[in-house]
């Protein structure tokens, strides 16, 4: 596995910023019934949180785009062109999920909530939109995950020990595309949402370690660091068994020596 400490620190930073990102998101009132007085109370006590989480999910996505232009060139190299040619597109549509999803809460980044109520309660209102927008955002890092999960399986880029919980994330993901079936109630096709929701970023750090400390994978025929390298197998000076058939004793190597017996 060749390493490529850009797209490493690609990796690590947009999965890293993503957690905080999810992490950071403080539960409030149900929108549908919150108060402009219960929102300026959420905003004094959740301000702080609900700021972070905006600017940590920002950087992520340009973290992502970036990794996407990072993973086509690495993964080309590394011969995994299916991959190459998948990842960049489930890793932009990620990103832009995210852009989107913290756009629709920014409002509720201002310190200032002095308008009139039902703005407020508008502007909090949107806060189902960007729920469902970061729930989307499950389903295509999972895409990621998966993708990426197939080089690595392969050994084209990533080491395979990625491949199987990478695809269980993946899974996990296909499957929360259809918990919007359920409707406001939370069912067991909530779980598979819960799992991609919060182990793909956790999926997409580990691999950007191994993409920071793996080995890289010398090219076949290339020159050792030491010299080339003698292509014969046994050296001349090893005495090599004598065929004898009939008695009679089969030529002998010109290398080798033997002496008369008395």
């Amino acid at each position: 596995m060749h390493t490529n400490r850009p797209a490493a620190a690609a990796a690590v930073a947009a999965g890293g910023l993503t957690v905080l990102c999810l992490s950071q998101l403080p539960d409030g009132p149900k929108e549908a019934d919150a108060s402009a007085g219960q929102v300026r109370a959420f905003v004094a006590v959740h301000g702080d949180s609900v700021r972070l989480s905006l600017a940590s999910g920002a950087l992520a996505a340009v973290a992502l785009l970036v990794l996407a232009v990072l993973l086509r060139r690495h993964l080309t190299r590394a011969g995994a062109e299916l991959s190459a040619q998948l990842a960049p597109p489930a890793a932009a549509a990620t990103a832009l999920l995210l852009l989107v999803g913290c756009a629709l809460r920014s409002p509720l980044a201002r310190e200032d909530l002095s308008g009139h109520d039902a703005v407020v309660q508008g502007w909090y209102a949107l806060g189902d939109a960007a729920d469902g927008v970061l729930d989307l955002s499950a389903v295509t890092g999972g895409l990621l995950v998966g993708v990426l999960s197939v080089a690595a399986w392969n050994r084209r880029g990533l080491p395979r020990g990625l491949a199987v919980p990478g695809a269980v994330i993946a899974a996990a993901g296909l499957l929360s595309a259809l918990t919007p079936l359920e409707g406001p109630t939370e069912g067991l096709l909530h779980l598979p949402l819960v799992v991609s929701y919060v182990l793909w970023p956790v999926w997409l750090v580990v691999a950007g370690v191994f993409l920071a400390v793996g080995r890289t994978a010398r090219r076949v025929g290339a020159p050792s660091p030491a010299g080339p390298v003698d292509p014969t197998p046994v050296s001349a000076g090893v005495l090599a068994p004598i065929a004898v058939s009939t008695g009679s004793v089969g030529p002998v190597p010109a290398a080798v020596s033997v002496r008369s017996i008395g």
